[in-house]
């Protein structure tokens, strides 16, 4: 069974608490970190972490989670990287693991940059601040839809 633990709470309570509390009017930011606290964060760094928000919140807009309830939609990757750095981590992260699922988390943020570089032409992050973890996560949990 894929881990759903991620900085400590259910992965799937979180982003789905996230995205109902968003539909009942909270911002992305509020929903995150408040469905954190619901569901038994015990880090402030950890429920507020941006990068990992953002790009949960690039997954839910271009309606990538899986009963999410918003269109399958894409754009181009130039475009995405000057909205959201981290949500374009997350998508390709999610296309890279389309072509290959077996990839290894850290092989997949390797893989990650390597795809700024060449799809976009820029240089990506050194590190991996969380997106494409959170995406590795959702999809080992069987939560990104695929086209």
């Amino acid at each position: 069974m894929p881990n759903r633990i991620f900085y400590s709470v259910d992965l799937t309570d979180w982003i789905y608490g996230t995205i109902q509390r968003h539909r009942d009017g909270a911002s992305w930011q509020s929903a995150w970190v408040d469905t954190y606290w619901m569901i038994g964060g015990l880090s402030k760094s950890s429920g507020e972490k941006g990068c990992p928000m953002r790009a949960a919140n690039t997954l839910y807009e271009m309606g990538r989670i899986r009963n999410g309830g918003l269109p399958f939609t894409d754009c181009a990757l130039a475009e995405l990287w000057n909205r959201s750095k981290n949500g374009t981590y997350a998508i390709l992260a999610v296309r890279l693991l389309r072509a290959n699922p077996r990839l290894s988390k850290a092989s997949l943020w390797t893989e990650v940059q390597h795809a700024v570089r060449r799809e976009i032409g820029y240089e990506p992050a050194r590190t991996n601040q969380g997106g494409p973890s959170l995406a590795y996560q959702l999809w080992h949990l069987g939560l990104i839809v695929e086209e």
